[in-house]
């Protein structure tokens, strides 16, 4: 019998540790619906200026509290190299490479406002970090109350953009698929060199966004 109970609690660490990711529904540029694995972000940039890229990974809000324990000052603070392109270069890099979007693509709508709360958090970044997808999964990048900003990535390679162009992209569906009056938002765009696309979509509130506030 203590033999049995042994091999039981084995067992349930073993069910435990191969815990299922979660799985968020998307589509891919043929239209056609499928299922990729939720990932943590992956984050690279200097926290001072003139320093060296570091990487952070982890929910979004986990990666900021990263960052403030080297640099408490990094949301305050321009850590930009001078050089880099301004956001209206990232603009039109984002519109160049951008193939096709869908708005209300069958997924339910996120509020109008929280959407808006999401890219005031992304514009709190440098225009010189890098935000990294994994290799055939999502990542959330933000999330406030029911609006998560997803960069799925369905190809077998790792993805990474700049942090700006992510935030230009967002804004591109934010403000073409967004119905005010409803308050309410929902889209996604696809892009190329490299392959990869940007959702905003709905989430259960208090489930996958949390209690963190940006």
């Amino acid at each position: 019998m203590l033999a049995l109970g042994l091999l039981t609690l084995g067992l349930v660490a073993v069910v435990t540790a191969g815990a299922v990711p979660e799985m968020i529904e998307a589509r891919n540029a043929k239209g056609e619906t499928i299922h990729l694995p939720l990932k943590d972000a992956t984050v690279i940039g200097p926290v001072v200026p003139g320093g060296p890229n570091v990487t952070f990974t982890g929910q979004h809000y986990e990666i900021e509290a990263q960052i403030a324990k080297l640099n408490p000052w990094f949301m305050h603070e321009n850590v930009t190299e001078h050089g880099h392109h301004s956001n209206e270069t990232h603009a039109l890099e984002a519109r160049s490479n951008r193939v096709s979007y869908v708005c209300n693509n069958g997924f339910a709508w996120a509020d109008y406002g929280a959407v808006a709360t999401d890219l005031n958090y992304m514009a709190k970044w440098p225009s010189n970090y890098y935000c990294q997808a994994g290799r055939n999964s999502c990542t959330r990048f933000a999330c406030y109350d029911n609006a998560a900003v997803l960069m799925c990535n369905d190809t077998p390679n790792d993805v990474m953009v700049l942090c700006s162009t992510l935030r230009q992209n967002t804004l591109f569906i934010y403000n073409s698929c967004s119905d005010p009056f409803w308050d309410r938002s929902e889209g996604q765009a696809f892009y190329i060199n490299p392959s990869y696309n940007v959702l905003i979509k709905h989430t259960d509130k208090g489930k996958e966004c949390g209690t963190q506030q940006h």
